[in-house]
């Protein structure tokens, strides 16, 4: 005996239902996928601040806290070292 012979018939509706149920689980990872982006979206503006936080601070470890002003900040050389 055929695998096709031991399968029910189909019912009438039954291909409609087994459509709308594929079509709803395409909505529902379209939904998770723009929910995921938002959600990254909105973290950017976190992570760029934190990124920033980061380089300044290890800038200032290099400058000891002060910041380069033309004309103002006077940059000496020891050429003995």
């Amino acid at each position: 005996m055929r695998r096709a012979d031991r399968l029910p018939a189909p019912r009438p509706g039954d291909g409609e239902a087994a459509r709308q149920a594929g079509g709803q689980s395409t909505i529902e990872y379209a939904v998770l996928i723009a929910v995921v982006v938002a959600a990254l979206l909105l973290m950017q503006r976190y992570v760029k601040g934190a990124i920033a936080q980061r380089w300044r601070s290890a800038g200032d470890v290099f400058g000891f806290g002060q910041q380069y002003e033309p004309g103002v900040t006077q940059i000496t050389k020891d050429v003995n070292q």
